[in-house]
């Protein structure tokens, strides 16, 4: 399984990477007759064939696709364009499990050159989320940043 790493980056624009594709050197190119698929099983999917999957405008379906179970095994990095690189320790300490309350990590996504940041609920919602998928993975699996 591979370890999941989480960080926040400095604040460039809003939005976490998780959808768009860039292709990979050895992927082939996207297939003339494409169908709508499931949002998940398509993202998942993009991480077989593209060594960056990324997406803007951060909402549900990003939170929905972290808790699926196959995610973990999929994704090693989340990058959060929303957030101050100064609190990527306290932000590792926090999605490690570590006694780091959640009024502390805010600082995060609050204390940008990104004013809409600190307005989202999003992120009160992305950095628990993500705390708790590492949890149930297994020990050796975690590196913890």
């Amino acid at each position: 399984m591979r370890t999941l790493t989480y960080l926040a980056a400095t604040a460039l624009a809003a939005g976490v990477a998780l959808l768009a594709v860039m292709p990979s050197e050895s992927s082939p190119a996207a297939p003339a007759s494409a169908r709508p698929q499931d949002a998940q099983q398509a993202i998942l999917a993009a991480f077989d064939r593209y060594d960056v999957v990324a997406g803007a405008s951060p909402n549900d379906i990003f939170l929905d696709l972290i808790r699926n179970p196959a995610f973990p095994g999929r994704a090693d990095v989340i990058a959060v364009e929303c957030g101050n690189s100064l609190y990527q320790p306290l932000l590792d300490r926090y999605i490690a499990g570590q006694d780091v309350p959640l009024a502390e990590v805010r600082q995060v996504w609050r204390n940008t050159t990104q004013p809409s940041c600190g307005f989202s609920v999003f992120y009160e919602r992305l950095f628990p989320l993500v705390r708790e998928v590492n949890k149930s993975l297994p020990p050796a699996s975690w590196s913890g940043g």
